[in-house]
């Protein structure tokens, strides 16, 4: 959803920028810009809003910058020259709400590339989460967030495959059952793929903090298991066992080193994976609907469907519990 060209100047007048000045660089919920200044490269967002939005926005820019004080790699959010975390335009109702945050430095990991996808870089991709939920179990500022609830409702509403959501609603009763303690609990970034971050010289940049919730650590390592399985065929079930094996074993390496999770915890990975598929199963039948839609995205969407609906787990996870 683009921003009125009023309302975006004046959102970057806020930041003393001009949109021209600025590469635009797409966004499907409002509009995202690319820019650099004294400081070095930076992103600059504005988002329609509505006004609990506008309290959720300030609240996600706080948790990143707790994060980064915390000492964990994120693009930090900027203060504007007024010093707020955020600015807000208000027109006649319209509500956008402006940001600036530094550019994660370096590309996405290449899985095709064995020189960078690989156990050192699941490892560390697994200490930055471990390291985020040992610093979530200190954060104050959680209330200000949505708890899982909210978001699988949000779901179960969305999904209109009468087939599937019958899954959402057994999801929806496990999760009842699941403690919410601090030490398996608390707010997470609830979106940390492999998209999500930025690699250099070996070092990994967290960004996109847009979704955070108040979750299951298990979500943040259900995210990580499914998308780091992306690029393994789902009609190559050895293969799969295979590489969560050597994916989970690296990532939990440094996943340990920062925060540590019952064995009874990481026995429900497969409840979290399939947690993902299914989010993920109902975003994309509804944003891959269009006649533009490719042969791979219709044959994953049959395929994920056909999963689902026969009940079958998103990867066996055998010789990994029985490696442990």
């Amino acid at each position: 959803m683009r921003v009125s060209g009023e309302l975006s100047q004046q959102g970057a007048a806020l930041y003393n920028l001009a949109l021209d000045d600025l590469r635009f660089l797409g966004g499907e919920d409002g509009d995202v810009y690319e820019g650099r200044d004294a400081d070095g490269p930076f992103i600059f967002k504005l988002v329609p809003s509505g006004a609990d939005g506008v309290a959720k926005a300030r609240a996600r820019l706080d948790f990143a910058r707790y994060l980064s004080d915390g000492g964990v790699r994120i693009a930090r959010p900027i203060p504007s020259p007024s010093g707020a975390m955020l600015e807000v335009v208000d027109k006649g109702g319209l509500v956008v709400v402006a940001s600036k945050v530094t550019k994660a430095p370096g590309r996405h990991p290449n899985p095709g590339r064995p020189s960078e996808w690989n156990a050192d870089l699941f490892r560390k991709w697994g200490r930055v989460v471990g390291q985020m939920h040992r610093l979530t179990k200190t954060y104050p500022g959680a209330r200000a967030f949505d708890h899982w609830h909210d978001e699988v409702d949000s779901f179960i509403d969305w999904c209109k495959d009468p087939d599937v959501q019958p899954f959402w609603h057994r999801m929806r009763v496990h999760l009842e059952t699941l403690p919410t303690d601090g030490d398996c609990y608390g707010v997470v970034h609830n979106d940390l793929h492999f998209h999500n971050f930025m690699l250099q010289d070996g070092e990994i940049t967290v960004f996109d903090f847009d979704v955070c919730h108040q979750h299951w650590f298990m979500v943040d390592l259900g995210i990580a298991l499914f998308h780091a399985l992306w690029g393994v065929p789902l009609d190559e079930p050895v293969r799969r066992e295979r590489f969560a094996e050597d994916f989970l074993t690296s990532f939990l390496r440094g996943y340990e080193g920062e925060n540590h999770l019952a064995d009874s915890w990481l026995r429900e990975l497969p409840t979290f994976a399939k947690y993902r598929q299914l989010l993920l199963f109902t975003v994309f039948t509804d944003s891959w609907g269009g006649p533009d839609v490719s042969s791979w995205q219709r044959r994953w969407i049959r395929t994920t469907r056909k999963q689902i609906i026969n009940d079958e787990p998103v990867v066996s996870l055998d010789a990994f519990f029985a490696g442990r």
